[in-house]
């Protein structure tokens, strides 16, 4: 029985944000794993419904857990691939949503501060700082010229 769903609600565009984020995780958040590119998620066998088996363009490999996160690209975005039955606790952050997207809130919420501060600088602006509230939300300081 499969429980691997693509998570679509975030548009994950640049590779570079994604990696920024992944980096993030890993050395500020305890994440164990590393991003690797072009290589197959590890899901048990049998599991397939919303994964096919091929090689995803970017594989979070984790270490503490028995499946990772694999990024298929379609269109111009990469669509992350989850097992929802998995409790990948560290990178749930402080997300209460029992949505797909929540059980890696925390993943999806640094690849979008890494994203506004690329995003930000593309445009000219400095961002001076990033940091998350007491609730949990992105907060960005800009320089003012």
């Amino acid at each position: 029985m499969s429980h691997t769903v693509v998570i679509e609600s975030v548009d994950i565009t640049s590779k570079s944000a994604l990696k920024s984020a992944v980096r993030e995780l890993i050395q500020q958040h305890g994440v164990k794993g590393e991003l690797k590119e072009n290589a197959k998620p590890k899901f048990p066998p049998g599991y397939g419904l919303g994964y096919d088996g091929s090689v995803c363009d970017y594989v979070l490999a984790l270490a503490d857990y028995q499946m990772d996160i694999g990024f298929k690209k379609v269109g111009r975005k990469y669509q992350p691939i989850i097992d929802n039955m998995m409790n990948y606790a560290p990178l749930r952050g402080k997300s209460k949503s029992r949505n797909d997207d929540g059980r890696v809130g925390k993943l999806l919420q640094m690849y979008a501060k890494h994203a506004a501060i690329e995003a930000a600088e593309l445009d000219g602006h400095t961002v001076t700082d990033a940091y998350e509230d007491e609730e949990g939300n992105l907060k960005l300081k800009f320089a003012v010229a």
